[in-house]
């Protein structure tokens, strides 16, 4: 603005020039800028600089409306022609103008350049090595170990941080999209090169950046603006809101003193001259209203940082890594696993929203305490969400009124059939430690609550017959209460017995519910009783009997109207029809296989079963069973499955342990004896593990003795103090048949499918 008036002060300039800026940038199209500008064009209202403030923004205006036209002839005719044009321009403009347009022009070169290199090294598949998410991801906050300094860095992706930008969809590179990298003082992290930008470098760099961000102690968070909590309208907003958010899932001790230090890199485009000292002061005093005995010893402070600090570049990758369009940030984006796990999307349900709405401080309806209940269970015991359930328990323990508000939700869950059965549970288990005194959960939510323990047991192979016993008594007294309820505890009690290899314990009972009219137990239920009565069968190596009742069941479940249950049910007994079918000598192996894999490509459904994560992990483990049972018949489907080997994922819960098992044999079969030792050794230490029960215990010893046969190096070795041991926990193991196994000293293929069928009946093998 070449003609100011002298008397102008320095602060003013600087105003007039920032204004200039917001405009040359947009600021008429862009909310973040036009609020920031509106407040400066205010400021030199009040100080009489009217004409001033209107030459800047028609500068600004002119700077950028001659931009997007370098910008057209630029992509439109090239850079010489574009220079041309430029040199007239610039002729009769004004400085600041012609300063803004070379600025413009030299970044295009830059960017271009960057283009041209990244083309040359193309490449559409990220080196980054893939994440497997069990309960949580690694890098999730809320799981993260206490401590007691914490730094917080935070960038950002996109181009538009207005909510309404209703236009833009998930996937656009232009949505704004705020992250957050959360660093514990016990997490020292490698400083990066001066100036590290994501933008800047090769796809390699990014992703030796992120993997090495990926295996580190730290947390990573972040949502885009148009997710439905995040009511802010512009990005600095979003940037308050983000520190909420991620000061709310800290693992903060209370009484204990915490540091926490913000830093958010200096945008010129945004906050080249703002204060954030307030900042600080804000967020304490919102965090001491909302809990004060957890957040009274916190402490914080917030800092503007350049882009060429030391660290910034982490989260500046991240950030790269979640807006960019490129395929290759798409696949590490995937293989980092933090799309829907720490970086949200709008239409995605997770814990992480509870956080906020939590709060907000207003009692939690009914709904959202049933759910919460859940999701605690899951959460760092000094979670601030798992300190509002037990604030809320403690209070509804006063108030039989809230107490039976509570248990109304359960209630009506349970006959709408609306919930599952840990859901249940864990509700049921908050409803009983809070109790009001003098009361308890009555007998029909009593006996939801023990057969869902009982599962959840019988999950990890523990044998709990004291339970068992419990209920059973309970069936017994509430058969005429609710008749359905107590069928669907028995199926699911059932379980149990097979855990015990008491295979024959319950078939009484089932075969008296199976004797009575179907309007008893509910067509559902009947059908389900039919399939739980082949399982029996299929246990004691009833192939014939087993696979009648199965085909029963789905007949009976095809009568369901509600088709989308019954294909989900169909498809479970129809696994168990399969698994029974591959332990049968009387099949035709191709029609078979065909079945199995709904195609009669067997390559192509290895390569999909070989990359399949936790929910196909009961296919995955049909297909590995199939593999093993009819080596000769699928050797091309063998060699794809293996060729997967640097996508296979992993999991805690069964059938992953013997996933890792079938594995490990084919490996052998293929000469791959340490990667055989590896994935044997996995397998016998996750079914091992001292948390577990007797049953996965001795699956464990089965596979030691699987492992001698094949010559696959382990650790432990079979033995017989381990045996004696499970025998006395699990009188019924079929312990006879090991024993013989290991007094061999030669083994064939076919001999190890046999004690696996002995040792380990219908499908714990």
């Amino acid at each position: 603005m070449g003609n100011l008036d002298i008397s102008i002060n320095h602060q003013h300039k600087n105003d007039l020039h920032r204004l200039y800026l917001l405009y040359s940038w947009g600021a008429e199209q862009k909310s973040d800028y036009r609020a920031e500008a509106e407040r400066l064009i205010s400021t030199l209202h009040d100080c009489g600089l009217f004409a001033e403030a209107e030459e800047a923004i028609l500068q600004g205006s002119k700077a950028f409306n001659l931009s997007k036209q370098l910008e057209t002839q630029l992509n439109g005719q090239g850079l010489q022609a574009a220079k041309s044009w430029l040199e007239n321009i610039l002729k009769d403009q004004e400085f600041n103008i012609k300063i803004s347009l070379k600025k413009y022009l030299e970044k295009w070169k830059i960017r271009q350049n960057q283009i041209k290199e990244r083309k040359s090294q193309k490449v559409f598949y990220s080196t980054t090595k893939p994440i497997q998410v069990e309960d949580f991801h690694p890098n999730s906050i809320q799981h993260l170990n206490m401590d007691s300094n914490w730094s917080i860095y935070i960038d950002e992706s996109g181009q538009y941080f207005d909510r309404y930008q209703n236009n833009l969809t998930d996937k656009s590179s232009e949505l704004g999209r705020i992250v957050a990298l959360v660093v514990p003082s016990r997490t020292q992290l490698n400083p990066l090169s001066k100036g590290f930008h994501a933008t800047e470098l090769s796809a390699l760099d990014v992703d030796n950046c992120v993997e090495y961000l990926l295996n580190q102690d730290l947390g990573i968070f972040g949502f885009t603006v148009n997710d439905p909590i995040a009511l802010a309208g512009n990005w600095f907003s979003h940037v308050v809101l983000l520190i909420r958010w991620v000061l709310l899932q800290l693992p903060i001790e209370k009484d204990e003193k915490t540091k926490v230090s913000i830093f958010i890199e200096r945008n010129d485009a945004r906050l080249a001259y703002q204060s954030i000292d307030s900042l600080a002061n804000l967020l304490e005093g919102e965090l001491k209203a909302l809990d004060y005995e957890r957040f009274d010893g916190i402490s914080i402070c917030a800092k503007l940082i350049d882009k060429t600090h030391a660290l910034n570049g982490y989260v500046d990758a991240i950030a790269y890594t979640w807006g960019s369009p490129s395929a290759h940030s798409k696949d590490r984006l995937k293989k980092s696993a933090l799309l829907g796990h720490c970086l949200l999307l709008p239409d995605q349900q997770a814990m992480q929203r509870f956080y906020i709405a939590a709060a907000k401080g207003q009692q939690l309806s009914s709904q959202d305490w049933f759910n919460l209940c859940s999701i605690v269970t899951k959460e760092h015991k000094k979670s601030f969400l798992v300190r509002i359930l037990e604030n809320l328990g403690v209070n509804t323990s006063k108030n039989l009124r809230s107490w039976e508000y509570y248990l109304d939700e359960v209630k009506e869950r349970l006959r709408s059939k609306n919930y599952n059965l840990a859901e249940i549970s864990n509700a049921l288990n908050w409803l009983e430690k809070y109790s009001p005194e003098g009361y308890e959960l009555p007998d029909i939510y009593r006996l939801s609550l023990e057969t869902t323990r009982l599962s959840q047991e019988n999950h990890q192979g523990k044998v709990n017959l004291q339970r068992l016993e419990k209920c059973l008594t309970l069936m017994n007294t509430l058969e005429e209460e609710d008749a359905q309820q107590v069928c669907g505890a028995l199926l699911r009690v059932a379980v149990s017995a097979s855990n015990s290899f008491e295979f024959k314990l319950l078939q009484p009972m089932i075969s008296q519910w199976l004797d009575k009219s179907i309007s008893i137990s509910g067509l559902a239920n009947y059908a389900r009783l039919h399939s739980t009565m082949g399982q029996i069968h299929a246990f004691l190596n009833e192939t014939s009997e087993a696979i009648n009742h199965f085909e029963k069941a789905l007949h009976f479940f095809d009568r369901l109207s509600d088709k989308k249950r019954a294909n989900r049910e169909k498809a479970q007994t129809n696994s168990y029809r399969l698994t029974v079918l591959m332990d049968s000598t009387s099949i035709c192996i191709p029609d078979f296989l065909d079945e199995l894999a709904c195609t009669s490509n067997w390559d192509d459904y290895s390569i999909t079963m070989a990359t399949s994560g936790s929910i196909y992990r009961y296919q995955q483990y049909l297909w590995l069973r199939a593999l093993i049972t009819y080596p000769s018949q699928t050797k091309e489907a063998r060699q794809r499955y293996l060729k997967q080997i640097h996508l296979w994922q992993i999991g805690t819960d069964h059938p992953w342990g013997v996933i890792s098992a079938y594995r490990a044999w084919l490996l052998k079969m293929e000469g791959e004896n340490i990667k055989a030792s590896k994935q044997m050794s996995f397998a016998i230490n996750l079914c091992a593990n001292e948390d577990n029960g007797p049953i996965l215990w001795w699956m464990a010893e089965v596979f030691r003795t699987i492992a001698t046969a094949l010559d696959i190096s382990i650790d432990t070795k079979p033995s017989k103090a381990e045996r004696a041991r499970l025998v006395n926990l699990l009188p019924a193991v079929p312990i006879n048949g090991l024993e013989l196994f290991l007094e061999r000293k030669q083994f064939n293929h076919n001999d190890i499918i046999n004690i696996l069928k002995t040792s380990l009946p219908f499908n714990f093998h």
